[in-house]
């Protein structure tokens, strides 16, 4: 056990991302259906070598990863389509918008007028609409860390590719 922890306490150091993609790797290929339980589990019996300020660290990206794997083409294939027309996303510069690939292209071609009417300090539309119409709190939290829309637009744009990849694996 110690050995299995130890190893993630490196990653650690180098970033969250590493860190879910080992964790992932790990356990993914072996059990898909492997559950939170299983890996908070690991880390409370490792509790002694962690220190009390990583521990609830490791345990939101335990939980993290689970969505992850546990992300189905059916439900990839949702975040992907289109929303009903009550939900669509209305834009100030008169547009609608229906799914995550038109969020996208709005954003590449939007002024920086519009962009800012709906993400500033006090406003969050996009990450709002991600997440309460099309459910992808990833995605949404993605968005309010991006200060552009080049940033945001970069985000949605490899958040669909993820999502694609989910409904047809290369």
């Amino acid at each position: 056990m110690l050995t299995f922890f130890s190893q993630y306490l490196k990653y650690y150091r180098k970033g969250i991302d590493t860190i879910a993609r080992c964790v992932y790797n790990h356990y993914y290929p072996v059990t898909p259906d492997f559950s939170i339980k299983v890996l908070v589990g690991r880390i409370k019996r490792c509790e002694n070598i962690i220190k009390v300020n990583l521990f609830p660290r490791l345990v939101r990206l335990a939980q993290e990863v689970v969505k992850m794997v546990k992300m189905t083409s059916l439900v990839a294939q949702t975040m992907l389509g289109d929303v009903p027309e009550d939900k669509r996303f209305w834009c100030h510069d008169g547009r609608y918008l229906k799914n995550l690939d038109e969020l996208k292209d709005a954003l590449e071609q939007m002024t920086d007028e519009v962009f800012h009417y709906h993400s500033s300090q006090e406003k969050t539309d996009f990450s709002n609409w991600v997440k309460d119409v099309i459910g992808d709190e990833k995605l949404s939290r993605d968005l309010l860390k991006s200060a552009t829309q080049v940033e945001a637009a970069k985000a949605i744009a490899d958040r669909v590719k993820w999502l694609k990849n989910k409904i047809t694996p290369a």
